[in-house]
């Protein structure tokens, strides 16, 4: 699942900036919140060439090429069919 996520809508922020939409950062930082100045610290690199917004504010929504995306999924379905509990029946 973590994998499918992270194809699908990049990494995952920093704890103190989930849930925190990107537009908003502005106000926190006027404001001095301790939290969100270090969750941007914490950032990890920017990746990737695509862009897709995360609705929920927990990843960062980049994303890496459709390609790479793809491959990360065909792995991702692989390995739920070699655990799935049909085939250790």
């Amino acid at each position: 699942m973590a994998l499918e996520d992270l194809s699908a809508k990049g990494p995952l922020k920093p704890e103190g900036l989930r849930g925190l939409d990107e537009a908003g950062y502005d106000d926190y930082l006027k404001g001095e919140d301790i939290t969100v100045t270090d969750g941007l610290k914490m950032m990890p690199p920017k990746v990737g060439v695509r862009f897709v917004k995360d609705e929920h504010h927990y990843r960062t929504g980049w994303l890496l090429a459709e390609e790479i995306s793809q491959q990360m999924l065909a792995q991702s379905m692989k390995m739920k069919e070699l655990i799935h509990k049909s085939s250790v029946d």
